[in-house]
């Protein structure tokens, strides 16, 4: 039987509800080559035990689909489809005008064939096709002040309540911090009282540290009866870390200036730096050396080379002078109630302002002193002074001082060449009637245009120091006017201290502490009445007394806040 009668067969043997499967026939095409000639093949698929895996309809190789008899028949229903996506129309563009089909032609024979020419290099009938922007970007182009300068999300990590009497001066160094404070009864005499207690010098490194230092041996009596000799514990007024060094010195109202030297993870006492007729107010370190300056009727210089430590148990020998000054006549009874180092081309002078003791009276003296030559000049100002900086340069210095009738004066001198030329003069605001006005603190921005006075009268003034020629007008009036922190009956102190801060992107903050318990950041590039303005970094329970600004890449703390009812309290970042 031929091959078609065999298929025709098949397909009728088949009955209607069974499907038909048609073996097929493949033909493969061989086509000749130079090297052999073969004749077409033909390959045939037929019905055999090995193709039943084909036959759809066998169970024995395939399993029926189950069909689920309580599936839900949509019918016509076509809300559970997906949306279709309708493209979003994009608005036309405007293309360039192409109609004309070569440029103007220009004209040679009139007098605007210059201009034509110009005009040929000008796009003609162009418009941009970038919509201009004019909504603001919502992403900031810069950082926010108190992020740059690292003030930002501080949180309080410590804080105790362990100093006897308002919070006097705070110094950190290295993860150590050394804080100086007031004393009820600790007054240079021979009164005891029954209050005076120790704390006046702590140091903290993850814990507070009482120091046995500035004590004198009083009698102690009741109702007329002596009880013996007890220690008294007398105010702190300065402290300040060796720039070389660990060490760092403390002034006392015993008349003592004492060197401290790290031992064995705590401090003990190193060599006396002499003890003075007065009380010696103010310590200053030159930058980036080991020569201090300590002030009370006289100046006195050391040099402190290396530890300066003396083995416990052996007696304690004041380190002398390398030079003396006097700063006032014998006939003004006054201390030195400013001083400051020059820097540049004034690196070797040290200036000094004082003030006379007696509050009712207001004379001082002024002076230029050349530590290098010996040398003083005088500064022209009779009042008596409140405050004392000098510019990143060493070129000017800025005086404040207090006359009497309530007149408070700003001058500005330049020192480039060791002596004081006066070059601006101008009286500061009034202070309110019922404050005695005073300038707590003075300091001058990096680079040299701004000056901030902190006011007792809560105020801060910045000034432009470009502009003191012809004008006295405030550049800004920073207040910490939220309500008053001070406590009932206290002296509220204003303004007691501000300092300049740079971000890491150059731009410059202002730092303040009031009474009213907060510590606050200014931006110069901001009005002062704005509310974004004088953000609060940190808020303590009394009225700021001082403050200390440190680095965290040091390990030291960022912010550490004493207040005058003696609480210290430390802030850190919250990274």
């Amino acid at each position: 039987m031929t091959q078609e009668g065999s298929r025709s067969l098949c397909i009728s043997l088949l009955s209607d509800e069974e499907e038909a499967f048609v073996p097929r026939v493949k033909t493969e095409d061989v086509r000749n080559s130079p090297s052999s000639s073969y004749p077409q093949r033909t390959v045939e698929f037929g019905n055999n035990a090995d193709d039943g895996f084909l036959d759809l309809n066998d169970p024995d190789v395939w399993d029926p689909l189950i069909i689920n008899p309580e599936k839900m028949d949509h019918g016509e229903e076509t809300d559970y489809l997906a949306e279709s996506f309708e493209p979003v129309e994009t608005p036309p563009q405007q293309h360039p005008d192409m109609s004309k089909s070569h440029w103007p032609p220009i004209t040679t024979t009139t007098k605007k064939a210059i201009y034509e020419r110009i005009n040929l290099y000008r796009p003609h009938n162009i418009r941009s096709v970038l919509p201009r922007r004019r909504q603001v970007i919502c992403r900031p182009t810069s950082l926010p002040l108190d992020f740059g300068a690292h003030l930002s999300r501080l949180k309080l990590r410590a804080s105790f309540k362990e100093a006897p009497g308002s919070i006097n001066r705070i110094d950190q160094k290295g993860g150590w911090t050394i804080i100086a404070s007031a004393c009820v009864g600790g007054n240079f005499d021979d009164v005891y009282d029954e209050y005076n207690r120790p704390g006046s010098l702590m140091t903290w490194r993850n814990g507070f540290q009482i120091l046995p230092g500035h004590q004198t041996r009083v009698e102690k009596t009741r109702g007329g009866v002596g009880l013996g000799h007890v220690a008294k514990q007398n105010t702190v007024n300065d402290v300040k870390f060796d720039p070389l060094s660990s060490s760092f010195v403390s002034s006392g109202t015993d008349h003592i200036v004492q060197v401290w030297n790290l031992q064995d993870e705590c401090y003990g006492k190193g060599v006396k730096l002499g003890q003075y007729q007065s009380t010696p107010y103010d310590i200053v370190f030159k930058p980036g050396t080991s020569t201090l300056a300590i002030g009370e009727r006289k100046l006195f210089v050391f040099l402190l080379e290396g530890e300066t430590s003396i083995s416990v148990g052996s007696s304690l020998h004041p380190l002398p002078p390398v030079a003396a000054f006097e700063l006032s006549p014998p006939g003004i009874d006054s201390n030195v109630g400013a001083m400051v180092w020059g820097s540049g081309p004034t690196e070797r002078c040290l200036f000094a302002s004082s003030e006379p003791i007696d509050t009712n009276e207001f004379v001082g003296c002024h002076r230029i002193f050349d530590v290098e030559r010996n040398t003083s000049a005088i500064i022209n100002a009779k009042e008596a002074g409140d405050a004392l900086c000098i510019d990143p340069f060493g070129k000017n210095l800025f005086l404040a001082t207090r006359g009497s009738i309530g007149r408070n004066i700003l001058r500005r001198y330049d020192v480039r060449t060791g002596t004081a030329d006066k070059t601006a003069q101008f009286d500061l605001d009034q202070f309110p009637s019922n404050i005695e006005g005073e300038i707590n603190d003075s300091t001058c921005s990096p680079d040299g245009i701004y000056l901030a006075l902190a006011r007792n009268d809560n105020h801060v003034h910045v000034y432009d120091c470009r502009m003191f020629r012809s004008t006295r007008n405030v550049l800004f009036d920073y207040s910490h006017d939220s309500p008053s922190h001070v406590a009932p009956g206290s002296h509220s102190y204003g303004i007691v201290k501000a300092q300049w801060v740079t971000s890491i992107s150059g731009r410059l903050g202002l730092v303040s502490g009031g009474a009213d318990g907060c510590v606050r950041l200014w931006d110069p590039l901001r009005a002062a009445e704005s509310k974004k303005n004088g953000i609060v970094l940190a808020e303590v329970n009394s009225d700021v007394a001082h403050f200390s600004l440190g680095d965290h890449f040091k390990g030291e703390h960022q912010l550490i806040v004493g207040d005058c009812g003696g609480e210290v309290s430390i802030f850190d970042r919250v990274w």
